[in-house]
């Protein structure tokens, strides 16, 4: 049977019923009524085998011109009319016929077609020139008229009525038919679908976790082994996802996905078991295959990016070479090859992710790039000021530079805004120092600055974000950068203002002495700026 849901005109009688039962009725029918039947399609071509068709009418239809009429009068009388049976006379003897359509939807599928009978009182002199006009000798044609079936107008109307009723019938138990077919494909699709969502990931389509426990179970029998268990996990996920956006980390995901789909074999089961976390399970595999399918991975990986940002996975694997292996201990052992793996993998990882984000923050808001700079060189001279060693010269430099690199979390109209910021939009800026934190905590490279950047907005007095810190509790490193970002601030243009002067700015700073800015640093800072 056709997919009956594709569209109305593929629809045809065939789909619908069963032909050999509705042969069987036809036939039942021309036994009970002693009238000839058929059942065509609308543009004439007969779905059945005809049923009591007279002697006179299989002869006039073995004619060129009788044939023609033929086809001509049962498209005629079976065309589509919803109200009622057609009845008419037939081009071919001058004989009466009726037709009834057979309709589903709104679709013409078919025509019922009877008669081949004489209305009692006809005379014979049409039919007879009928006869000379096909080339049949008028002594056969009496001859096999003679044995034609007589009935009175009424009588045949109240058949055409009853023939209606039955394709009426036969149209309504289509429908039903055709209902719950649909019905019934639904209720199959849903529970395709149900199964799918159970089985897979909802974002990247690749197996989940309980598929894989699942497979792996099948899969762990003799037969497969080598058995080989790869784990793969995304460097840097976490830090994408707070940075740059959940949709950027998700765009990440999909590309992973659809690379490992077109990395490994149709036989392989890929799965995604966590956020960031690849199961590949491969039957029949040794580890030097495994090694090549992992190379395969990264080869692809390398030409890929997101949001201008490379990305990588971190693999290991372990292979299962004995039934008496616990599958359990080889996953495991994949897991613990993977993280070592990681170790080194991911800490350069997250440095060019960092890069990258300084970058994009800067295409971002070009103010901020202008801003970072000169925060750093400013904390590097108070910091060379007030004795600081080299090395920790050269750490508040690349603090200074990245105080901000929590900006890229909030929403590039409110660090554009040419206007003063709302009370909600200060809200939002006031959260960038949380996620600078996060951001540099999660490289080993940057971890040491990220407590610095998280509090270069707390105050002296205690007043300050996030956490209210006051006086000491607040880094040496952090206190110097809220002079420098401040008095950074002051001194440069703003789209709602002009810059201040310097001496003004000087001033500012030594107002807040005290309550905003720690007064030891705030005296050192005068004493920079004025000599």
């Amino acid at each position: 049977m056709k997919d009956l849901n594709e569209s109305k005109d593929v629809l045809q009688f065939e789909d619908l019923f069963d032909l050999d039962e509705i042969q069987k009725i036809q036939d039942s029918f021309c036994l009970a009524t002693g009238m000839a039947s058929l059942i065509i399609k609308p543009d004439g071509t007969p779905i059945t085998k005809s049923s009591g068709f007279c002697a006179l009418c299989n002869v006039i239809r073995q004619t060129e011109i009788g044939m023609k009429n033929c086809r001509i009068s049962d498209i005629a009388i079976g065309k589509m009319v919803k109200d009622g049976p057609i009845i008419q006379r037939c081009l071919s003897g001058h004989l009466l016929d009726a037709g009834a359509s057979i309709i589903v939807d709104g679709q013409h599928l078919g025509s019922w077609l009877v008669g081949q009978v004489i209305l009692e009182g006809d005379t014979e002199d049409k039919m007879l020139e009928y006869a000379d006009k096909v080339g049949i000798s008028r002594e056969t044609y009496l001859k096999l008229l003679s044995n034609v079936k007589r009935i009175s107008y009424e009588q045949f109307e109240n058949m055409g009525r009853f023939l209606y009723l039955n394709a009426k019938y036969l149209s309504e138990i289509a429908h039903q038919k055709l209902t719950l077919t649909k019905e019934v494909e639904l209720r199959i699709e849903r529970e395709k679908k149900i199964t799918y969502l159970g089985n897979h990931d909802f974002l990247t389509g690749l197996y989940n976790r309980r598929f894989f426990e699942d497979e792996l179970k099948q899969l762990d029998t003799e037969r497969n082994l080598p058995l080989t268990i790869i784990m793969g996990d995304v460097n840097g996920l976490k830090l994408i996802n707070d940075s740059l956006g959940h949709s950027l980390g998700d765009e990440l995901l999909v590309k992973i996905s659809r690379i490992l789909k077109l990395a490994f074999r149709s036989d392989d089961i890929v799965t995604r078991v966590g956020g960031d976390e690849f199961v590949i399970i491969l039957p029949k595999t040794e580890g030097f295959e495994a090694e090549k399918m992992i190379d395969r991975v990264k080869n692809l990986l390398a030409n890929e990016n997101v949001g201008n940002s490379e990305f990588s996975i971190s693999f290991g694997y372990d292979v299962k070479t004995r039934i008496d292996q616990d599958s359990a201990d080889i996953l495991k052992n994949a897991e613990n090859k993977m993280y070592r793996q990681k170790l080194f993998e991911s800490a350069s990882m997250r440095s060019n992710t960092i890069e990258l984000i300084m970058k994009a923050l800067h295409e971002k808001n070009n103010r901020e790039m202008f801003h970072s700079r000169r925060v750093s060189e400013m904390c590097e001279a108070i910091a060379v000021k007030i004795r600081f060693t080299k090395d920790e010269v050269k750490r508040i430099r690349i603090t200074g530079l990245m105080h901000d690199i929590g900006k890229i979390g909030i929403d590039e109209k409110i660090l554009n805004s040419d206007q003063k910021l709302s009370e909600n939009e200060w809200i939002e800026i006031k959260k960038h120092p949380d996620i600078g934190y996060r951001i540099l905590n999660a490289s080993v490279e940057f971890s040491g600055i990220a407590e610095d950047v998280l509090q270069h907005h707390e105050r002296w007095d205690g007043q300050g974000y996030p956490k209210g810190l006051k006086g000491d509790e607040i880094s040496l490193n952090a206190r110097i950068i809220a002079i420098a970002d401040t008095y950074d601030a002051l001194v440069s243009d703003r789209s709602y203002r002009k810059a201040y002067s310097k001496d003004h700015a000087i001033k500012e700073i030594e107002r807040c002495s005290g309550s905003q800015f720690d007064p030891k640093l705030v005296k050192a800072f005068i004493e920079l700026m004025k000599a």
